[in-house]
């Protein structure tokens, strides 16, 4: 998936689906939207805010509302997801939010997908928003279809390109909080991958062969104990759990 930052008007962005954000306010009970959500309703003459006062959609964690602009916008859909409580938005209810709605927007066949779901609050600013965007995004589209074959394991849902609109390009620091989200999120779909594997397939001695190659991959340091090593040391505990396999224990450091 390609992943870059792009400055653009709401209007001007194209692909199949554009993410922009709300959230709830609990005093009055109607609904504070981002400034890029602010921005399609205002083009689509307050459509996003009438369908909230009439009860469609309020802003809660998660909850989705599609809007099909027809020509108004360049993008062919809109979703509009829920944060939470618009008091306590953080980097988790950005992350939450984006896999959820990157989630459903690939279930619904598309493949170029912009999220502008920044939001500006005390604790949050552009650049956290950008990494938990793009962090929420590869958590979100993550499957495990490793043994799945034919029509389960097509390729066809896919996204090939991932938008981040972003109010200004200052490269360097967009770009950072870019790699950082996908750092993070690579690395637990990469645990999220060992996890999912069967038993018979991630034996300890698989699991440390893996471990000691990503450690190559990266360039880190990787030291793995054997049975024998690991009896020197006195691990007993260890020992003891591994006596209940055939499988030779590990210890990976």
């Amino acid at each position: 998936m390609d992943i870059q930052a792009i400055t653009q008007t709401v209007r001007e962005v194209t692909g199949d689906v554009l993410i922009v954000g709300a959230a709830y306010k609990a005093g009055d009970k109607t609904i504070a939207l981002s400034p890029s959500a602010a921005s399609v309703d205002q083009l689509l003459d307050g459509l996003i805010s009438q369908r909230s006062a009439e009860g469609e959609f309020k802003g809660f964690t998660g909850e989705l509302f599609t809007v099909h602009p027809i020509g108004q916008l360049a993008s062919k859909r809109v979703i509009v997801v829920g944060l939470g409580k618009l008091e306590t938005i953080d980097t988790q209810s950005v992350r939450r939010a984006s896999a959820i709605a990157i989630r459903h927007a690939q279930n619904t066949g598309a493949h170029d997908i912009t999220l502008a779901l920044q939001w500006k609050s005390a604790g949050l600013d552009s650049q956290q928003s950008v990494q938990a965007e793009t962090e929420g995004a590869l958590l979100g589209q993550y499957t495990f279809r490793k043994y799945q074959h034919g029509e389960q394991n097509s390729n066809s849902r896919e996204i090939s390109r991932l938008g981040i609109l972003t109010e200004s390009l200052e490269s360097a620091e967009v770009e950072q909080a870019i790699h950082r989200g996908i750092a993070l999120a690579e690395a637990t779909n990469f645990a999220r991958d060992l996890v999912n594997e069967p038993p018979n397939v991630l034996t300890p001695t698989e699991m440390a062969n893996r471990a000691s190659a990503m450690a190559k991959q990266f360039g880190l340091e990787c030291e793995i104990f054997d049975k024998e090593k690991i009896a020197e040391l006195q691990m007993g505990g260890l020992l003891g759990v591994a006596q209940g396999s055939a499988e030779p224990p590990k210890f990976i450091i």
